[in-house]
């Protein structure tokens, strides 16, 4: 048919322009989702080293005679600092401090508490109580 159009062929500058619109939310999406799982993997790392580093001060106390844990923990023998926690072997935590809290005589309540700095300077904590008892 002589006086026919031909059906023009390819995509059209909207067609093109839409495409690359949503590949663009797409991948800002994933670059966020990525962005964030780096810093969630971190923060849960960090919170396992400190949970290490808590129960090593626990051992430790445990391995003590009972009669010494009250006298030793207010002196400070297990107010740790990081070199204080390198020392012992282990891989210390930006800014990381360990302390020991005890209420009571017998039962002995121990709270050893760890705090350090996350990557963007935010304060972390975490705590764990446990009873001792003498007999």
């Amino acid at each position: 048919m002589p006086g026919r159009l031909k059906a023009p062929k390819g995509f059209s500058l909207v067609e093109i322009m839409v495409t690359v619109g949503i590949l663009a939310a797409a991948l800002g999406g994933m670059m966020f989702l990525f962005s964030n799982s780096v810093v969630l993997n971190e923060d849960s790392r960090n919170t396992t080293l400190a949970l290490s580093h808590i129960q090593f001060v626990l051992e430790d106390i445990r391995n003590t005679p009972y009669a010494m844990d009250l006298a030793r923990i207010k002196i400070g023998d297990w107010a740790w600092d990081q070199a204080k926690i390198s020392g012992h072997g282990l891989t210390p935590l930006h800014e990381e401090r360990i302390t020991v809290e005890a209420l009571g005589t017998d039962p002995l309540t121990v709270t050893v508490i760890a705090t350090w700095k996350n990557t963007y300077r935010r304060a972390r904590t975490l705590a764990i109580s446990t009873i001792m008892g003498g007999a």
